[in-house]
């Protein structure tokens, strides 16, 4: 069977500020899954793991100045979840941004 992808459809809505002036905005039902931030001047590796969860796709930070921190706060993190009872286990981290480190 042949791969169809999903039509884009334009939708308009319109919306309300704080002050209750109404503007519009204009969106289509598309969703970015990859982006390629390779050898870009990305440093804080903390702002990186605050944008992880609001992410959808795959996130590439190969070649980075964060790639090493990255890397290193992952494998504690897996360690520390093979260390910990599966009844304790914390954040569910499938959700959002997959960090391409490597």
């Amino acid at each position: 069977e042949r791969y169809w992808p999903e039509p884009h459809l334009d939708t308009c809505e319109e919306l309300k500020d704080d002050s209750g002036t109404p503007f519009w905005i204009w969106t289509r039902n598309t969703v970015i899954k990859t982006v390629n931030l390779e050898q870009n001047p990305i440093s804080d590796a903390d702002m990186v793991e605050r944008l992880q969860p609001h992410g959808t796709g795959a996130l590439i930070l190969r070649s980075t100045p964060c790639t090493a921190a990255l890397l290193e706060r992952q494998q504690k993190a897996k360690e520390q979840k093979a260390s910990t009872p599966e009844d304790e286990e914390g954040r569910d981290e499938s959700k959002g941004w997959t960090l391409i480190l490597s």
